[in-house]
């Protein structure tokens, strides 16, 4: 059980969170991923009139939490604040401990505005993937063998080392600080992840043995229907030599002068002439790159990889543009570009097309089986939760709301010092 923290009254910065909460129901999204996931789409808001317009105004009311709470289940396992879900308690700090360092940096560095929608989407989803977990962890144990809870062990510690590493620079000691202070052990941490990790490993084999492979029709209708999401542009490899005419003014005189930089115009191209006379006479366009060009890839004899058109931009759009015009393994004349002169060699080209059917076969078949995937497992969900007993939902939602960092713009919404 967490340690208990002072009760706060309700924030009235939030006028219309709670009202939000009831749509962002999906199990999609893992706050213990890291940077590398993305929280969903915006939660839809409640349709229901008089449902949303209680809940704005229990949201705007700055009354004490604890005053209104209703009767409380009894049992000694029951905790301040606590939700109930088939008799399973899920607390605030399990909520908002995962996703308050990015709930802090969101209040700091956004408006009252996109911060209010910013906590909407990331702590309703939180709140929804709590609850699937506890709905679906009953059939998901049944799956437990040897094998898998040793893989799964695994994969739990390796979260658990990349949150620390990410939230408290490596250091465990720094998280065992922070556990201590919600009153968190170890194997509680350990507990909970192990259930988000073999939930959502159980939902992805169970439906995704379920999807039926989509017929040539179907994937047929979502190539035509997805027509432009199969056209490449034209790409090339480009090698580059490059001779900045700034490199060659002469120090002694002013940069700025006209003769000076009339004289190191001529210069940089006699260079770049001698360098092309190399390339005639059979030397390797790497090995001339290496010896005469002052670019960013000069040791990499040139090799900036390959580009897609438009191609660069600034000093490097017109051998870009001479790029695409050419064939591959092709070499450039000497290109005055203005303040640099370039040669150019073509590698491999590509040019622009359309990915075909057949190719894209694989691809739209992923996509349509994930999209059936995401269908199955709302429907299944929504069939759990309809059966489920969950106790004490609208006060648990302002707990959260209450214990949500505050933005840093918050004295400027009108009526959040809670007076009119």
């Amino acid at each position: 059980m967490i340690r208990s923290r002072p009760r706060r009254s309700s924030p009235v910065w939030l006028p219309t969170l709670l009202a939000g909460w009831a749509g962002c129901q999906g199990l999609s999204w893992s706050p213990w991923s890291g940077p590398g996931s993305s929280p969903p789409a915006p939660p839809v808001p409640a349709s229901e009139p008089a449902q949303q317009a209680a809940l704005t105004a229990a949201a705007a009311t700055p009354a004490d939490v604890e005053s209104q709470r209703g009767p409380r289940p009894q049992g000694p396992w029951v905790g301040p604040g606590a939700l109930l879900v088939n008799g399973e308690e899920i607390t605030v700090e399990e909520v908002l401990d995962p996703i308050r360092a990015h709930l802090e940096r969101a209040a700091a560095t956004l408006s009252y505005t996109p911060y209010r929608d910013e906590v909407q989407r990331v702590v309703g989803q939180q709140i929804w993937q709590l609850v699937n977990e506890v709905l679906v962890y009953r059939d998901a144990r049944k799956t437990l063998n040897e094998r898998v809870d040793q893989a799964l062990d695994k994969e739990v510690e390796r979260l658990i080392q990349a949150r620390i590493d990410r939230e408290f620079d490596g250091l465990q000691a720094r998280f065992e600080s922070h556990l201590a202070e919600l009153g968190w052990s170890m194997d509680r941490v350990r507990e909970l992840v192990r259930r988000q990790v073999l939930v959502s490993e159980f939902l992805r084999q169970r439906l995704k043995e379920a999807v039926p492979e989509p017929s040539r029709q179907e994937l047929y209708a979502y190539y035509q229907q997805h027509l432009a999401e199969y056209r490449r542009p034209a790409s090339a490899e480009l090698f580059l030599i490059e001779i900045p005419v700034a490199d060659l003014v002469d120090e002694s005189q002013a940069a700025g002068e006209a003769s000076a930089h009339l004289q190191a115009r001529r210069q940089a191209l006699e260079v770049a002439r001698r360098a092309r006379q190399e390339i005639d006479s059979g030397v390797a366009f790497a090995a001339v790159a290496r010896s005469y060009s002052k670019g960013l890839k000069a040791p990499d004899g040139g090799a900036w990889g390959v580009i897609t058109a438009p191609g660069l931009r600034g000093r490097y759009a017109e051998a870009s543009r001479r790029l695409f015009q050419m064939k591959a393994g092709e070499c450039s004349e000497v290109i005055d570009a203005g303040e640099s002169f370039f040669i150019v060699r073509a590698g491999l080209v590509t040019p622009e097309h359309t990915v075909p059917f057949e190719e894209a076969q694989p691809e739209i078949r992923d996509t349509l089986r994930a999209a059936r995937v995401r269908e199955m497992e709302t429907e299944y969900l929504a069939r759990l939760r309809e059966k489920a007993d969950i106790q004490r939902w609208e006060e648990f939602k302002k707990e959260v709301v209450a214990r949500i960092p505050r933005p840093a713009t918050e004295e400027q919404v009108p009526g959040a010092s809670g007076r009119p």
